[in-house]
């Protein structure tokens, strides 16, 4: 799962970083189990910085694995990249 973790978040930021031309830096994931409730009031996040969660569902012959990719931007790092994003979707416009 961790392997499958690191092609999705390293094709997605890839992708994002192309369009951005920004170089993205970013760390392999990790796997964790449990409730995103316990994971968010452990010592694991660190409330200052920002959270995107997305929902995925992966079906393996008679094994259905959902879970959930949890992407956390350091302090800063989200509004850079959506900075970014806006001047990227503003070029395009014009």
């Amino acid at each position: 799962l961790m392997e499958v973790g690191n092609i999705v978040i390293n094709g997605v930021m890839g992708s994002v970083s192309n369009m951005i031309n920004q170089r993205i830096h970013f760390s392999v994931p990790s796997y964790v189990e449990g409730s995103i409730r316990n994971r968010l009031f452990s010592n694991y996040f660190d409330p200052r910085e920002t959270l995107l969660l997305a929902e995925t569902k992966f079906t393996i012959e008679e094994h259905h694995i959902d879970g959930k990719i949890i992407m956390l931007f350091e302090f800063g790092s989200f509004a850079i990249l959506l900075s970014a994003i806006d001047a990227l979707m503003e070029k395009v416009q014009n």
